[in-house]
């Protein structure tokens, strides 16, 4: 497992990063790096979806609404600007059954700008997916960095992302 010291070295190297973690040890390894990280690290992930019965925008905002207490107007307000770089501002109040796969991936993105994340975690993404958040990245020159996980024996799809590898022992 990565311990706290580790962790935080590689949240000030400001690195695009590939972890790879054994299968059997995934779920447990990524509550472990995302509590440790003290909200640095955000999610974009199947693995933790959208709720169903709210909106795109809502889903977005959830964890401020939460955690700080924000209401969903000042959050809007907040990442407004970064809706209007990636151009989400029709399907805001769509359900994530409404939306294409490009556009519930930068509403992922958009929660983690939104939490004020630093880096943006990814379990055995598809391509598509990074290739998607870079481009998130550079259109709101964001200074967010990409982290994925993988096996071992997937690593070498991403070969050409040219990420720092690590890798993670249990």
């Amino acid at each position: 497992m990565i311990d706290e010291k580790t962790l935080n070295y590689l949240l000030s190297a400001k690195k695009n990063v590939m972890l790879i973690v054994s299968d059997d040890v995934f779920s447990d390894y990524i509550f472990n790096l995302t509590t440790m990280s003290r909200g640095h690290i955000g999610l974009i992930s199947k693995k933790f979806p959208f709720l169903s019965n709210l909106s795109i925008v809502e889903n977005i905002c959830l964890g401020l609404m939460y955690v700080q207490n924000i209401s969903l107007r000042r959050c809007i307000n907040k990442i407004y600007v970064y809706i209007q770089y990636l151009e989400m501002e029709d399907c805001l109040w769509l359900r994530k059954e409404q939306v294409s796969e490009e556009q519930l991936v930068k509403a992922y993105f958009l929660r983690c700008i939104a939490n004020g994340n630093s880096v943006i975690f990814m379990d055995s993404p598809k391509r598509k997916w990074i290739r998607i958040v870079t481009d998130c990245i550079e259109k709101t020159q964001s200074n967010q960095n990409i982290w994925i996980s993988t096996s071992s024996v997937n690593k070498g799809l991403y070969n050409d992302f040219n990420f720092d590898v690590i890798e993670i022992s249990v």
